[in-house]
């Protein structure tokens, strides 16, 4: 394990929680999001997409091959040989947010149960258990894999930018007024549990699965489509994506070094 000082550990993951949470509440302030489908969106984009092809995919075939060796018993029996599986429940229920945003410019669909009061309403707890699991798995992290979850909190604050922000800009009263609050207080929350929990690595997995899955729907389906075809949009979303990946290189390097 590289970081094998239990407060250094702790004191790394508390520093990417308590990053990621300033991000849920003060994002509306960020004046250089003002711009509709601004650089900073789509290099917040580009981190996303880089996450998820350079560091989830593979681990999630390193973990299905890890949860295969393992002994369990009950349900982690049979849900350990199936990590995609997880991953895909995840992408199912995440999608949820992606839905809610289509049904609120899709004008034929307010009639609809999508379109209706349930969509938007389970949209937001969709957000929030995302939140909330992002936080768990920070201060489970670094247990885990020897990572203090800090690179891990970063790329999630940096995701949580464009999210938080198009959040905002669907129902901005809300957001100020209590949703902000909410996926703040939902994420110290998830961390807290996390560090005074201790899990088998099994059940970590499966748990990181269920979330690589809403990382992959979130990124693609929320944050893609708000780049367009401008230049400077080009380049802002391959600098996000080749800096964070060339940061993750980086990572695995030092890793394999310790």
């Amino acid at each position: 394990m590289i970081v094998e000082d239990v407060n250094l550990g702790i004191l790394l993951s508390l520093l990417g929680v308590v990053t990621l949470s300033l991000v849920h509440l003060f994002v509306y302030r960020f004046r250089f999001l003002q711009q509709e489908a601004g650089p900073w969106i789509s290099a917040s984009a580009g981190v996303a997409i880089a996450y998820v092809f350079v560091d989830v995919l593979p681990l999630l075939a390193s973990q299905q091959a890890r949860l295969t060796a393992e002994d369990a018993t009950g349900w982690l029996r049979f849900l350990k040989h199936h990590a995609y599986l997880v991953a895909m429940a995840g992408f199912a229920f995440h999608y949820a947010i992606a839905l809610s945003r289509d049904a609120r410019s899709n004008p034929d669909a307010a009639g609809s149960l999508i379109g209706g009061a349930l969509m938007p309403k389970f949209s937001l707890i969709s957000l929030l258990i995302y939140a909330f699991l992002i936080g768990y798995l920070i201060g489970e992290k670094w247990d885990h894999d020897g990572q203090p979850g800090l690179l891990f909190a970063l790329a999630m604050a940096v995701h949580f930018i464009g999210l938080n922000h198009l959040a905002y800009e669907e129902a901005p009263s809300i957001y100020i007024r209590w949703l902000r609050f909410q996926l703040a207080a939902v994420t110290l929350i998830g961390w807290l549990l996390g560090i005074l929990t201790r899990v088998s690595d099994a059940v970590f997995f499966l748990s990181f699965s269920f979330l690589a899955g809403g990382i992959i729907v979130v990124a693609m389906a929320v944050e893609l489509p708000r780049i367009r075809a401008r230049t400077r949009d080009f380049l802002a979303f391959n600098g996000g994506m080749l800096g964070f990946s060339g940061l993750l290189l980086i990572a695995e390097y030092v890793r394999e070094l310790g």
